[in-house]
């Protein structure tokens, strides 16, 4: 799911905004490279294996569009290797400066927006594999076959704590790039279709390591 449910707010997505409006500028995706779409090994390791997540990076996002008439002021993004499966990866577009950081510091902003997007690569049989550069179908659903992609958009209260979480229903997510060293950067665009509104845009997303388990440090 999110750090939400820790009370956390910090990170992630891609491609051009037309959004209606909240449209925020970070920068356009680089030119996309190709990832090793090999299966088997250990998890990731065709693709940001020896990167140096662990020092922050700043990223970059354009989002257009509103979501329950919210729109998001993205100013960074970033990878993160997802808590529940080593092979999937979760970028977030998050509207503060220094994101990871604040992500490996513990370090909560009030009243803030983020998108989050967990892709994932499942076989036939539902097992999770190495991800691939590629389109991913936005869905709610955790046991779709093949390249799928799960969208959420939430925001924090004045304590830090998680306001109100949406999930897209439907879009897609165009991963141009996987792991591009130096920074193990995530590159793609987005449309993320929510039952009340719609996102659509890019990302530049560099690799985050080491993120605190928890928000301990609520700051504005």
């Amino acid at each position: 799911m999110g750090r939400w449910k820790v009370g956390l707010v910090a990170l992630a997505l891609v491609a051009g905004c037309n959004g209606a409006s909240a449209a925020s500028d970070g920068g356009s995706a680089p030119d996309a490279q190709t990832a090793d779409a090999g299966g088997g090994g250990d998890a990731g390791s065709s693709l940001d294996a020896g990167l140096d997540g662990g020092t922050p990076t700043a990223g970059s996002a354009k989002v257009g569009g509103l979501v329950g008439g919210i729109g998001l002021r993205a100013k960074d993004a970033l990878t993160e290797v997802d808590r529940l499966s080593s092979y999937d990866r979760m970028v977030t577009i998050s509207e503060t400066e220094n994101a990871c950081a604040d992500l490996q510091a513990g370090i909560g902003h009030q009243d803030r927006e983020e998108l989050r997007i967990t892709l994932r690569n499942l076989t036939p049989s539902l097992d999770a594999r190495p991800l691939t550069v590629g389109t991913y179908a936005v869905t709610m659903s955790t046991t779709t076959p093949g390249l799928t992609a799960r969208v959420e958009f939430d925001g924090t209260d004045g304590v830090c704590s998680s306001g109100t979480l949406k999930e897209a229903d439907g879009g897609t997510v165009t991963v141009t790039a996987a792991g591009v060293p130096p920074a193990g950067a995530w590159r793609g665009t987005f449309t993320a279709e929510f039952p009340d509104g719609s996102f659509t845009g890019q990302f530049d997303a560099p690799l985050c390591t080491g993120p605190a388990p928890n928000v301990t440090t609520c700051e504005p």
